[in-house]
């Protein structure tokens, strides 16, 4: 729960960076600052049964770029009560990435950290190279990379592992109405394993930076003890940005 309290708090500390205006010296001095995007949503559902369960999401996706370089910050968490905490699933990566015209190169550290998988510290390291396009109301990403991974468990087994990583990135958006998908194909260079997740949230804006969205999140992977982690959720998501 104080990982929750902590996420909200960003949450709404990101909402509050509406109050930073385009005269502020930071944002406009493009030597120092080219673009920024904060882009933060906080979503939930409620399923009554037998049992009672809540799930709650909170992603954010924050970075800024200086010239050709960018930094980026992903984070994924989500916590489930029936009543008592049945799902505390967190994500964090962390990418720094140099941009050439269309062409991208990138390194990038990501932790995990799940309940339900009895994962206690799962760390990925990776590299690797993409291509992105932008179109009159759409973007489009494509990206390599090749990852290590070391992932220890509650009972303290530690295993090993190097993967590929294939993405896809595309995002939408005409007037109110805004579609974003992304997903990771990550299959084992030295065993018989896949890792597939992914991110799909539609969104109605009801101001110029808020937004009401369904957000649909996957994460996959074949040979753990909980195959399938899948959360629907419905709920507000906050935009910030400005492009390079």
């Amino acid at each position: 729960m104080k990982l929750l309290f902590l996420f909200l708090f960003i949450s709404v500390n990101l909402c509050s960076q509406d109050s930073l205006s385009v005269d502020t010296p930071f944002f406009t001095n493009s030597e120092i600052l080219n673009g920024y995007n904060f882009d933060n949503s906080l979503t939930g559902v409620l399923s009554q049964s037998k049992i009672d369960n809540v799930n709650i999401t909170y992603i954010g996706n924050n970075g800024i770029n200086f010239k050709n370089l960018d930094l980026n910050s992903i984070l994924n968490y989500t916590v489930g009560f029936s009543p008592s905490i049945n799902q505390n699933e967190f994500s964090h990566k962390l990418n720094i990435g140099h941009e050439h015209k269309n062409v991208f190169s990138f390194v990038n550290n990501q932790y995990n950290y799940s309940l339900l998988r009895s994962m206690q510290n799962d760390n990925w390291f990776g590299l690797g190279i993409g291509y992105k396009k932008k179109f009159k109301n759409s973007k489009l990403s494509l990206s390599y990379g090749i990852i290590y991974q070391n992932t220890e468990y509650f009972n303290n087994s530690v295993k090993e592992n190097v993967r590929h990583s294939v993405r896809v990135k595309f995002n939408y958006q005409k007037n109110i109405f805004g579609f974003y998908t992304e997903y990771y194909y990550q299959p084992s260079m030295v065993t018989n394993n896949i890792i597939i997740t992914g991110n799909t949230k539609v969104t109605l804006k009801s101001s110029k930076h808020l937004s009401f969205m369904i957000q649909d999140v996957i994460n996959y992977a074949s040979t753990s003890k909980v195959v399938m982690i899948h959360n629907l959720t419905v709920g507000l998501g906050y935009l910030l940005n400005k492009e390079k």
